[in-house]
C-alpha cells in the first residue's frame, strides 16, 4: 500500500466503500457492480486493483497530470496577441489559416474561438460566426436554487462575412 496522500471525490469515496465490503466479504462482486453502475468485469478489476494498491488504486491515474493537448502557455499568448491585434477584423477560418501560413502556429478553428474568450462565441443561427459582445450585466438568478449569478450578454454586433 502506498503512503502518498490521496484525495478522493464523491465518486472514488462510494467506490472505497463498496471496494471495502467486498475485500471483507460482506458484498459480492456483482452486489458491488449493481451499486456502482459499472459491469461485473470492471468491478473485479476494480476489486483487484484495490487489493493491489490500496485506495490509490481507485483513483484515476491521470488526475493531477495537465492535459497532453494542452496549448503551452507562451503560444497562447502569442495566440492571443495576434487575435486581439493584428487579426481582430478577421473570423475564425481566415485566422486560421493566417496563422498557420505566416506565423508557423497551427491550431483548430475551435482552438482560435476558444483562445479568445468568453466574449467571443459562435452565435445560434449567425453561421458559426464569432460575436463580440458589447456589453455585460452580471444579475441574480432567480430561477436557480442557490446563490449563482447569471450573465446577460447585451449588445452583440456581428463579425466576420456576411
Amino acid at each position: 500500500m502506498n503512503d502518498r496522500c490521496v484525495t478522493l471525490t464523491v465518486k472514488d469515496q462510494k467506490r472505497l466503500m463498496l471496494m471495502s465490503e467486498v475485500d471483507v466479504g460482506r458484498l459480492t462482486a456483482r452486489e458491488a457492480a449493481s451499486l456502482l453502475g459499472m459491469s461485473l468485469r470492471q468491478t473485479r478489476r476494480l476489486i483487484a486493483v484495490y487489493r493491489q494498491d490500496g485506495v490509490a488504486g481507485l483513483v484515476h491515474g491521470n488526475r493531477g497530470r495537465p492535459s497532453p493537448r494542452k496549448i503551452p502557455a507562451k503560444v497562447q499568448e502569442e495566440l492571443l496577441r495576434l487575435i486581439r491585434t493584428d487579426y481582430k477584423d478577421s473570423n475564425d477560418c481566415h485566422l486560421t489559416d493566417n496563422l498557420r501560413e505566416k506565423h508557423g502556429i497551427n491550431v483548430s478553428r475551435s482552438t482560435v474561438r476558444r483562445c479568445d474568450g468568453p466574449m467571443a462565441k459562435p452565435v445560434p443561427g449567425n453561421g458559426g460566426h464569432r460575436a463580440i459582445g458589447v456589453g455585460a450585466d452580471v444579475i441574480p438568478n432567480r430561477e436557480c436554487s442557490s446563490n449563482s449569478m447569471a450573465v446577460t450578454m447585451i449588445g452583440w454586433r456581428r463579425v466576420g462575412p456576411s
